[in-house]
């Protein structure tokens, strides 16, 4: 038997082997992948390339909001999921209580966007937010 595993081996009195496996650092690594994963978590955004108009900042009050996005194309997301105009009532009806956060490239024709508020409005949503940049 080489020195290693000698070392982890333990032969007790009555000639058994007994192998004992140390879990710590494997616990201490999980943990630290844990810390990672719950800092990084938040910083991860939709993954939709756009530029957002910029503004003066303000509180975002609604943590639970759903969030359209208009990309320069004028291709409409909810969430990260690609949808039409015309399935936005229908998808936003069942969700009449929640706020919308929308974000539009500031490149996108202004008639689009107009187009999805007055789907919002016509869904029922009353608590809608347009997502801009921090002046700099």
């Amino acid at each position: 038997m080489s020195p290693l595993m000698r070392r982890n081996l333990y032969i007790n009195q009555s000639n058994k082997i007994i192998s004992n496996i140390n879990l710590t650092n494997l616990i201490d690594v999980i943990m630290v992948v844990l810390i990672v994963y719950i800092l990084i978590a938040p910083l991860v955004d939709q993954g939709i390339e756009i530029n957002l108009p910029e503004t003066a900042p303000h509180k975002i009050t609604s943590q639970d909001a759903l969030t359209i996005t208009v990309s320069q194309n004028g291709t409409i997301y909810l969430g990260s999921s690609k949808i039409s105009i015309d399935n936005l009532i229908s998808l936003l009806q069942k969700k009449a209580e929640t706020g919308v956060v929308v974000k539009a490239d500031k490149g996108v024709a202004y008639g689009t966007v107009v187009d999805v508020l007055d789907k919002l409005n016509s869904s029922g949503i009353t608590r809608v937010g347009l997502a801009t940049q921090i002046k700099k």
